[in-house]
């Protein structure tokens, strides 16, 4: 009789715990619940960040040529990032934060490798770069020249004056920092250029030689440009300015003629040393047994010089 009734005591406890509505227990202490539809409009209220939204952690900071990169695509997609200078500022902060509004993002403004990464992977055609320049001098016999441009920084260009009058022909290398570029002072060997108007020309090599920065703006091969300054030739496209300047006072044809001489006699000492040059390359070679041979000496020597300078001079 005892086991009969433990048995519905406990068959009897079980059931008013399942039964729906049973009262509870008040002689133990219970939680406080919580009611399931609020809580589903409390998260209703609070959606959950979309996934290009979660930033992950990288604990490799991006290199200053990678900023640089950054900062240069933004400026492609039209966000000021100010200087292209690989040093993060509070613009390249904003032209972050505008990309990122644009893009339905986290305004976050944060600059590292999931956002270069995103900026790689821009979707849509390539946007459309058309280089822009202009010139000013100073210093009217020996001239440096001033540029301006919208090309980015580090693009490397090469400036070149000529004036056939005076076989005159110099350059010089430059690289654009902060939209602006300037020259080494022009001359004659030290001396004031002669009077007369020079040709100038700016020139941008290809895009492969160009540094990841400017490639992201005018292409990996130069595909992006367009405009009047752009040229295209077999080896991809380039940059070519031309323009021209002035040296004052009267032209003389007699100092040109004093310059053109001059030239020509640099151009023969110089054809004349390259082919001595050559030949003692050679005997030294042949002295050191990287080349298999004999040196040249003697009458046979002058001759191979000789034939070297008739066959420059052609």
């Amino acid at each position: 009789m005892g086991k009969i009734a433990i048995i519905l005591i406990i068959i009897f406890g079980i059931g008013s715990l399942l039964r729906p509505g049973s009262p509870t227990n008040t002689s133990r202490p219970t939680a406080t619940s919580v009611p399931a539809e609020p809580q589903a409009q409390a998260n209703q209220a609070q959606p959950l960040p979309s996934v290009n939204d979660l930033q992950l952690e990288d604990p490799k900071p991006l290199a200053t040529e990678e900023v640089r990169e950054v900062q240069t695509r933004l400026k492609a997609l039209g966000f000021d990032a100010g200087a292209i200078d690989g040093l993060p500022g509070p613009r390249t902060t904003l032209a972050i934060k505008q990309y990122q509004t644009v893009q339905k993002r986290l305004e976050t403004g944060t600059l590292d490798r999931l956002l270069l990464n995103e900026l790689r992977r821009a979707a849509g055609p390539p946007v459309g770069f058309q280089p822009a320049m202009t010139l000013r001098v100073e210093g009217p016999s020996q001239p440096t020249i001033y540029g301006s441009t919208n090309l980015p920084d580090g693009a490397q260009l090469i400036v070149s004056i000529t004036r056939p009058e005076s076989k005159y022909m110099a350059q010089d290398t430059v690289v654009v920092r902060n939209g602006q570029f300037k020259t080494a002072r022009f001359s004659s060997l030290g001396k004031p250029l002669n009077p007369g108007t020079y040709s100038v020309s700016v020139t941008m090599s290809l895009a492969e030689l160009q540094d990841a920065a400017v490639r992201a703006v005018v292409g990996s091969k130069g595909e992006r440009m367009n405009g009047p300054l752009v040229k295209r030739g077999s080896l991809g496209p380039t940059i070519e300015y031309a323009s021209s300047i002035a040296v004052p006072g009267g032209v003389s044809p007699q100092l040109d003629a004093l310059a053109r001489q001059k030239a020509a006699d640099d151009l023969k000492q110089w054809v004349v040393q390259s082919c001595n040059d050559n030949v003692d390359l050679i005997n030294r070679m042949v002295r050191s047994g990287l080349v298999v041979g004999r040196e040249f000496v003697g009458t046979e020597r002058d001759k191979r010089v000789a034939n070297c300078i008739s066959e420059m001079n052609r």
